[in-house]
């Protein structure tokens, strides 16, 4: 066929697709405007979800700090209260035991130095070095002792291998 036998057929196909396009013509539009509609609607509600969920964590950590001193136990430091014994026998030598007090506390230290071979089973070496001081106080007679008691552990884990 040649150029000029094309050419019929091509009007015959143009008109007929554009009668068949011509029906849904500026449909692609409406539907573009919808579905952008519908994403800006659900940006928005994810935005104020997120504004939302942002605002209860900040009160929820304001609550905390405001209302954390309030449920703290506090504990009093010991009162030493001098008392006249009332006389000479066993509740004078008891009223003397009672005044001191003494504070306690330990200090430690965990470190992982790794992995070694005990024959031939991994393990793994765990060292924990504390130091428990322990501080005495009589407020009677103005006297204060103290002791340290170092500790030095070392735990092998024994690791699975598969």
């Amino acid at each position: 066929m040649s150029e000029q036998d094309d050419e019929p057929l091509d009007v015959l196909l143009r008109e007929f697709f554009r009668d068949q396009l011509d029906v849904v013509r500026g449909r692609a539009e409406e539907h573009f405007r919808q579905h952008m509609r519908a994403a800006s609607t659900t940006a928005w509600r994810r935005r104020v979800w997120l504004v939302g969920a942002f605002v209860s964590g900040l009160a929820a950590s304001v609550a905390v700090l405001c209302a954390g001193p309030l449920f703290r136990h506090f504990e009093r430091a010991p009162q030493l209260v001098r008392q006249d014994p009332p006389g000479p026998g066993p509740l004078a030598a008891a009223a003397t035991l009672i005044s001191p007090t003494f504070e306690k506390t330990v200090q430690s230290r965990t470190t992982d130095e790794g992995i070694v071979m005990l024959g031939d089973t991994p393990v793994r070496v765990v060292h924990r070095q504390s130091v428990e001081r322990t501080r005495w106080f009589d407020g009677q007679d103005n006297v204060s002792a103290e002791e340290e008691t170092p500790q030095d552990d070392v735990t092998l884990i024994k690791l699975t291998t598969y």
